[in-house]
């Protein structure tokens, strides 16, 4: 085998993970051509196609695309999928390679096996040799300093990861474009299945840009197939339920093929790994990764009591608070197993809602790969580090990080600062045997979230480079205007994110449900930012857009400018009182239709999230408030709410029972029906008879809850406006009958309706009390649109 010393030296520095070169001789080329295979893989025309567009930009000019031997003279040839005749060297997994010489460039490395390492060859010369950045999906995102003839240098370049795996999810999927039903304020926003298809590969290809992608090792939810195939067959397989069967719980959302891919096995039966290795053992020699992951959800556990024998709980503990030793006993078995079958085999389970925590008795076996899922905890490092260090003080060896955090912090647009946070938890991570890292998943508003992406991104590929390295490579994307740029950003860090936000995280976190930061933010966003925000930033933005910039700069900047005033309408129409929110809303509104193709956002699922939030910027009252004198009185979220299955609370009066005697009813919102009311992963506290039948009840609820009415209301009429109930309601006041809403059309389940309840209103009662006895004959049922009393004259 021939190896030259240069590829010897290379070999030792790339083991490290990081890029090596070395030469430093300056090559001018005033024409190019690239020359490609006659037999090139999919991946290696890719790489030549790449090239050729960014030379293009760069350039002025395209250069050809042409096969060995059809370069014409004087045409510096850049040669995509081959070595230098001198390299014989063997590639690592997914290594790259690029050598620049007076004779021509080349570009190569593992394009086996869905790497692509011809491509990330052709990437680190443009960013490295050219200086090219890619901070956002699509051309906009393409940053680029024009130049004719180009100045290259000599000498060899390469890169191997340190990370086997390198992930942030793409968040879209093809054929699949955002279509909320009920939900006609985003209709405007809505894209084709072409439109959407265009953006999915846009951010297809900025992944592989950014060099995603590498062998992932194993996780995921091992066992959602398994009652398809086995239920019938090998019932011992799965958990005994707390209504002592082994079968699938029926679930609030996504009916039986839901309910059936978050069964929970049990880990204590011997078969069950058994069952894991005789499935893998057919393709062992493919698949080095066996995965155990447990299945989604944070209830419905196994309660045998081979399994609760495995459980270590602290004292006055709940006993499925803190599951993951049954697991770890499950995953060791099978590791012990695969060894005898393949030396190299690893086996990966999930760190995940009840087995996040480390194991309090049992130590994992060598070859087990922890894939920690920070699914509800906050996005802090102290969090972060002592998860980390348990599962090392287990015995893990190697650990996979997957964090939900895009999802939680990144749903809202509003500016956060968050970028050195996200940065940080990965640094930690890498520098404690993580050796994969897989985000869920970009939310692809890109003006706002785009530096925390880019960073995090390129974290990945070359985790020794500090934040600023990679934060200031997206600043000089902004070419004259990268100074100001930066300080736009390090406002919403220093000032917001470090001074106001990070210190309330948990209280923030906890605020929104299920570590949902964004939406505890959403619901207390007046607390935590200011006017005088925005009209900083609009003023150092605004010294930006002085700058001689080129074009595309420009674009960029643009984004940025339009992204600021967006948030700060939001912020206006989220804080503002309920009777103004209309006129906010409106003039957010007409924003967003004039801007919706400049300022690249995810309109759709951006409107979503504030309307399913409980209306957040008003986008809905507005419209349907009309008529109504001001103020309009939203109430409360969480109303009492008591299940009446033997439909006994008429003849027995519940409308009349006095409000300190509602104690024992539970607390519900009324903007989700009773059956939506608890998603997979937020605990509860209802009783086992109500959380038996609750998630597919169909019958007869009453609800209840109190309300002020201003005093110089006396003499107007006043109603209950209801956003929607489903299906018929009888609805009291003060224990009288103030009107009915009778089911009877087809939409009659969600069309808004009024019960005028003046008469009824006690004037001398600082508070009064409304009880709404409802009636569901199937599907859905409930108060779950929210409730406002308003008048008219």
């Amino acid at each position: 085998m021939k190896m030259s010393g240069l590829w010897v030296l290379m070999v030792i520095g790339l083991a490290a993970g990081f890029s090596w070169h070395t030469g430093a001789e300056e090559i001018t080329v005033a024409s190019a051509v690239i020359v490609s295979p006659a037999q090139a893989l999919p991946d290696q025309v890719e790489a030549a196609r790449e090239l050729q567009k960014h030379l293009t930009l760069i350039m002025g000019s395209e250069p050809a695309i042409v096969r060995p031997g059809e370069a014409a003279e004087g045409q510096y040839p850049f040669h995509v999928g081959f070595a230098p005749p001198d390299d014989e060297t063997p590639l690592e997994r997914e290594e790259a390679r690029w050598v620049v010489s007076p004779e021509g460039a080349y570009f190569h490395g593992d394009d086996e096996k869905g790497m692509f390492g011809t491509q990330v060859a052709v990437y680190g010369f443009l960013e490295e040799q050219l200086g090219v950045r890619w901070i956002a999906p699509g051309d906009a995102g393409i940053a680029f300093k024009a130049q004719s003839p180009l100045t290259l240098r000599s000498g060899s370049f390469g890169w191997i990861p340190q990370l086997q795996f390198r992930k942030i999810r793409q968040g879209l999927r093809l054929n699949q474009p955002h279509h909320p039903r009920g939900m006609p304020e985003s209709d405007a926003f809505r894209l084709s299945v072409e439109e959407h298809n265009a953006r999915v590969d846009e951010i297809v290809l900025w992944q592989k840009r950014m060099r995603m992608g590498g062998a992932r090792p194993g996780g995921g939810h091992a066992f959602s197939s398994w009652w398809v195939k086995y239920g019938e067959s090998q019932p011992d397989l799965f958990a005994l339920n707390k209504y002592g069967k082994r079968e699938p719980v029926a679930l609030p959302k996504g009916g039986a093929e839901r309910s059936n891919s978050f069964i929970k096995i049990c880990p204590s039966n011997p078969r069950v790994a058994d069952r894991v290795i005789a499935d893998w053992l057919p393709r062992k020699e493919i698949i080095q990764y066996i995965n155990v992951g447990v299945n989604d959800g944070s209830e419905n556990f196994c309660e045998c009591e081979d399994c609760r024998r495995l459980d270590v709980p602290l004292e006055g503990e709940a006993w499925d608070e803190h599951l993951t030793d049954r697991y770890v006993h499950l995953a060791n078995q099978v590791a012990r197993e695969a060894r005898k079958h393949r030396e190299d085999a690893w086996v990966t389970m999930y760190a995940y809602l009840k087995t996040l925590y480390p194991p309090r008795k049992l130590k994992l076996e060598p070859n087990v790969v922890v894939q920690l899922v920070p699914y509800v905890d906050p996005l802090d490092l102290a969090t972060v580090k002592a998860h980390v260090e348990g599962w090392k003080r287990a015995g893990a060896k190697q650990l996979s990080l997957r964090p939900n955090y895009h999802t939680k912090y990144f749903s809202t647009t509003m500016p956060l600062g968050i970028e050195k946070q996200m940065f940080d938890v990965l640094q930690l991570a890498v520098e404690n045997d993580c050796v994969a890292a897989e985000y869920d998943s970009l939310v692809n508003n890109w003006p706002v979230t785009g530096l925390a992406d880019y960073v995090l991104a390129k974290a990945m590929t070359d985790p020794s480079k500090p934040f600023d390295y990679w934060a200031e490579q997206y600043y000089e994307a902004f070419g004259a205007a990268a100074d100001e740029v930066k300080r736009y950003f390090e406002y919403w860090r220093l000032e917001v994110w470090n001074q106001r936000l990070m210190p309330d995280i948990l209280t923030i976190s906890t605020r929104g449900g299920a570590g949902d930061f964004a939406r505890g933010l959403f619901w207390s966003l007046g607390s935590y930012y200011r006017p005088e925000d925005f009209e900083a930033t609009q003023a150092i933005l605004e010294q930006a857009g002085a700058r001689q910039l080129t074009a595309g700069e420009k674009v960029r900047l643009t984004q940025l400018q339009l992204a600021n005033e967006h948030a700060r309408l939001m912020y206006l129409a989220v804080v503002a009182k309920p009777e103004n929110k209309g006129e906010f809303a409106e003039t957010l509104t007409a924003f967003r239709l004039a801007h919706k193709d400049e300022l690249p956002l995810q309109w759709v699922q951006v409107i979503g999230y504030e309307i399913g939030n409980g209306d957040l910027t008003g986008l809905r009252i507005g419209k349907e408030m009309q008529g109504y004198l001001k103020p309009w009185l939203p109430t409360e979220l969480f109303w009492k709410f008591r299940l009446d299955p033997a439909n006994v609370g008429e003849a027995e009066a519940w409308q009349k029972l006095p409000w300190e005697s509602l104690t024992a009813w539970h607390s519900f919102r009324t903007d989700r029906t009773w059956e939506q009311q608890f998603e997979f992963d937020e605990p509860h506290n209802l009783p086992e008879e109500t959380a038996r039948v609750i998630f597919t009840y169909d019958g007869i609820g009453w609800y209840a809850t109190r309300h002020a009415i201003p005093a110089d209301w006396k003499g107007r009429r006043i109603f209950l406006r209801f956003g929607a109930v489903d299906e018929s309601c009888w609805v009291y006041v003060n224990g009288e009958l103030a009107g009915e809403h009778i089911y009877t059309n087809a939409n009659d389940w969600k069309t808004p309706f009024e019960i005028q309840i003046d008469k009824q209103v006690n004037w001398n009662a600082p508070l009064q009390q409304v009880t709404v006895r409802v009636e569901d004959r199937g599907g859905m049922g409930g108060i779950w649109r929210p409730v406002w009393i308003v008048s008219k004259e």
